[in-house]
C-alpha cells in the first residue's frame, strides 16, 4: 500500500475513515485466515457523504452505510482528500 498522506493533495482530517477501512481490511484478513487482503476505500465514505474532510465523520455512521450500501476497493476511488 503506497503511502497516503491528508495533507497533500489538499488537507483533509479522514483520519476517522482511516480507521474504519483499517480494520475492515484487517478484519478480513484475519477471518479468511489470511487469504483475502484488501485496500478499501477511504474517498467512497468522503464521496458519498457519511462524513467530510472539514467536520470529519462519525465511525458507526459509517459501518452503518457499508453494511447498507457495501464497500469498494481502493482502485475504485483512490483517496484525493
Amino acid at each position: 500500500m503506497p503511502t497516503i498522506s491528508q495533507l497533500t493533495p489538499n488537507y483533509c482530517d479522514a483520519s476517522w475513515a482511516f480507521a474504519i477501512v483499517s480494520a475492515l481490511g484487517d478484519t478480513l484478513l484475519i477471518k479468511s485466515q489470511g487469504l483475502m487482503l484488501k485496500s478499501f476505500s477511504v474517498q467512497a465514505l468522503l464521496n458519498c457523504g457519511v462524513g467530510t474532510c472539514e467536520k470529519g465523520g462519525d465511525p458507526f455512521e459509517a459501518l452503518v452505510f457499508i453494511h447498507k450500501y457495501g464497500f469498494p476497493e481502493e482502485g475504485c476511488q483512490q483517496y484525493r482528500a
